[in-house]
């Protein structure tokens, strides 16, 4: 997760924003992931050279990268998840840091970035590393591991990592509130966080 946010902010340095969640085709369909995106900040400019940009990501050639594990996107507690499953995503959608094909800049982040999550734990996502798929902050469940539905999760007892857009990795318990896990998902809600 910190190789993650330290490539996140490289990115960042580099372009004045984060990436955008996806890269989508001119029909709106994600065709590109940020996890993709920020291969090259985290030392894998080969697989980002191999990667082709102008076919989707699970295209002929792109196809070719599939079955190559890339550990950085892997939780080590994650042992049920497949080996090129990540175990770490972006909460994408309306306020987020993530929304859609938009980028978003540190200094947008009204919150402040020590207020705004940047990236989540998933167990067992089911999301490719090169898949351009996250959870959308209206349809996951609004708690930490959830019990039905898509939502924040790890095999951690009773917490989630999660990455601030300051660059720390905190643990958040899962008693945490629906009302205190959206303030921190929101980049500009205004919400008071404790």
């Amino acid at each position: 997760l910190h190789c993650l946010t330290v490539a996140l902010h490289n990115y960042h340095d580099q372009y004045g924003s984060f990436p955008p969640a996806y890269i989508a085709d001119e029909d709106g369909r994600p065709m590109h992931s940020w996890r993709v995106l920020i291969l090259p900040y985290m030392e894998r400019n080969d697989l980002y050279q191999a990667y082709d940009f102008n076919e989707p990501w699970d295209g002929p050639n792109n196809r070719k990268l599939a079955g190559i594990n890339v550990r950085e996107f892997s939780c080590p507690s994650d042992t049920g998840r497949l080996p090129t499953m990540t175990s770490y995503v972006a909460v994408v959608g309306p306020n987020t840091v993530w929304p859609g094909t938009q980028t978003t800049r540190l200094r947008s982040l009204s919150d402040g970035p020590s207020h705004t999550i940047l990236l989540v734990e998933v167990v067992n996502s089911g999301i490719h590393w090169m898949e351009p798929r996250d959870l959308h902050v209206l349809q996951m469940a609004p708690t930490i591991n959830p019990t039905a539905g898509h939502g924040i999760s790890s095999t951690h007892e009773g917490i989630v990592m999660v990455s601030y857009a300051d660059g720390r990795q905190v643990p958040i318990p899962e008693t945490i509130s629906p009302e205190e896990l959206r303030a921190m998902l929101t980049r500009s809600g205004g919400e008071p966080i404790e």
